[in-house]
């Protein structure tokens, strides 16, 4: 196997990485079937013409902006707060992904039933943005996770799961308008509204036994991670592992 893609083939075997990205691709591929209902939905409820639609996206923009500036501070206040514990660990920042686990499913179903009942503009618009909220909270805390517990190969790590969660949607887009003109908005949402509650119990597993994981994996595939000739990283023996994991509070915030 190429060295450059035995580390990509590897992580595949990490049960952190395979559970956190069948969380993320199942977000991403459930976004998928939000997507394509946004324009008919303004266009035939609302009688919106083309420029008038466009601004009706921004809500869902502005939740993703505003989503990944406070996810990324409550990550890190979260970390802060639970590092003063004698017992630190990456899993910790996962409990920053909690909010997610509410604002998704409201957001789904504010979106769905307000466009089914034909309410006001501003009822699907607040549902965008509290569903936009939701994905940066969930996304967040898991890309910085995989960027803590994978150094040395953390782009490796984010790249299998943006990949993954990529594949999955486009699956979902071949067939995503079929499904919501056969159920209606108010339905399918509400279906997707229980997937993604359902779907936080990847997060949770991975929060009570990541960290059995991780080490396991580290114990049977690190020394595969790298070759003599072409090191991935330079690291030169279990100790310096060691080393690096008990000083990462210091250098990545985690333990």
């Amino acid at each position: 196997m190429s060295t450059s893609f035995k580390p990509m083939f590897i992580l595949m075997y990490d049960p952190t990485i395979i559970i956190l990205t069948a969380y993320s691709t199942i977000i991403f591929a459930c976004l998928y079937f939000l997507n394509p209902t946004i324009t008919d939905t303004f266009e035939k409820i609302y009688g919106y013409n083309e420029w008038q639609v466009g601004l009706c996206y921004l809500p869902l923009g502005a939740g993703f902006l505003v989503g990944s500036i406070l996810s990324g501070k409550h990550s890190d206040y979260i970390l802060t707060k639970l590092s003063q514990g004698s017992n630190v660990k990456s899993e910790m920042r996962l409990q920053a992904a909690l909010p997610s686990f509410i604002l998704i499913p409201i957001g789904y179903l504010i979106y769905g039933w307000t466009t089914q009942k034909r309410t006001d503009v501003y009822g699907p618009l607040i549902g965008l943005f509290v569903y936009a909220l939701g994905q940066m909270w969930a996304f967040t805390p898991i890309s910085v996770y995989l960027v803590d517990t994978k150094p040395g190969y953390s782009a490796t790590a984010v790249g299998v799961n943006s990949f993954v969660r990529c594949i999955g949607a486009a699956i979902t887009s071949i067939f995503s308008s079929s499904v919501v003109a056969a159920l209606g908005n108010g339905v399918l949402f509400s279906i997707l509204a229980a997937v993604n509650i359902l779907n936080a119990g990847l997060v949770i597993s991975c929060y009570f036994f990541g960290y059995q994981w991780r080490k396991r994996f580290e114990e049977k595939h690190m020394p595969n991670l790298w070759s003599k000739s072409e090191p991935l990283e330079k690291i030169n023996s279990k100790h310096d592992i060691e080393k690096i994991e008990t000083n990462h509070s210091i250098c990545y915030s985690i333990a």
